[in-house]
């Protein structure tokens, strides 16, 4: 899954931008984990952004966006 961000439009990240669906979802609820942080992900215009959302529910939103298309998911990539 890529993200870019809002002021450089390179990938971000040491992983080219590849993320899973719990680091997208940890994003957009705004988490202070050690991936996030590491990464810079909360540099991202999209960081917070669903905070009042549960964890369920922003799950479940990341997986609506996959299967509508709007987010990216390229099979086997590597992990940090």
């Amino acid at each position: 899954m890529s993200y870019r961000r809002k002021e450089d439009p390179q990938l971000c990240g040491a992983a080219q931008g590849r993320f899973g669906k719990g680091a997208v979802t940890a994003v957009l609820r705004g988490s202070t984990a050690k991936q996030v942080l590491d990464n810079h992900l909360d540099k991202l215009s999209t960081y917070g952004l669903l905070c009042h959302m549960s964890q369920e529910d922003t799950t479940a939103y990341v997986k609506a966006l996959i299967q509508a298309g709007c987010i990216s998911v390229q099979q086997g990539a590597t992990r940090q």
